[in-house]
């Protein structure tokens, strides 16, 4: 009778233990989930800030710099919270976070937003690159800026950018 006592006791420690160990894999996948929703939202946002920069849509430019800055800040903690070995390899290589967030320790949210922000800098310029010879007259230099503001517009307009951050109607 004590010694089912004493298994009775020790399964109900064993069992409040493991609840209070930490969060649970479900919770974790959970967690990594929004983590890489919020980057892609803060990387799309970035990209559509870039597009109305360069569409001459100032107000929009900024509003979305400041929406994406703010969901690639939430998904930055989020990756400095989540255990480095649930990230698979595909993952860090995608976001380039392998060498920032799991070899130092993800020691500046700052700077892997400022990679981010690049990496979207740089896909809509090479959309928007003119597959043209350089413009060398004054004439050819402001067709050129013109049609790469029209071009940036229709862009803007097709990948939805004006929608991105919106509260759902």
């Amino acid at each position: 009778m004590r010694l089912r006592k004493v298994w009775s006791a020790t399964g109900i420690l064993l069992v409040v233990l493991f609840a209070t160990s930490g969060p649970t894999y479900a919770q974790t996948e959970q967690e990594r989930e929004r983590v890489f929703a919020d980057l892609i939202r803060a990387r799309t946002a970035f990209e559509c800030s870039v597009i109305a920069h360069l569409a001459n849509i100032g107000n929009e430019a900024v509003r979305l710099f400041e929406y994406g800055y703010a969901r690639g800040e939430r998904a930055a903690k989020g990756l400095a919270r989540l255990p480095t070995e649930k990230l698979s390899k595909e993952e860090a290589d995608k976001w380039s976070i392998r060498r920032y967030v799991i070899e130092k320790g993800f020691e500046n949210p700052h700077f892997f937003l400022g990679l981010v922000y690049a990496e979207a800098d740089k896909k809509v310029n090479d959309i928007l690159a003119a597959k043209k010879p350089e413009p060398v007259t004054e004439t050819e230099k402001l067709r050129a800026k013109t049609e790469r503001m029209l071009k940036a517009q229709s862009l803007f307009r097709d990948k939805n950018c004006p929608l991105i951050g919106e509260p759902p109607a």
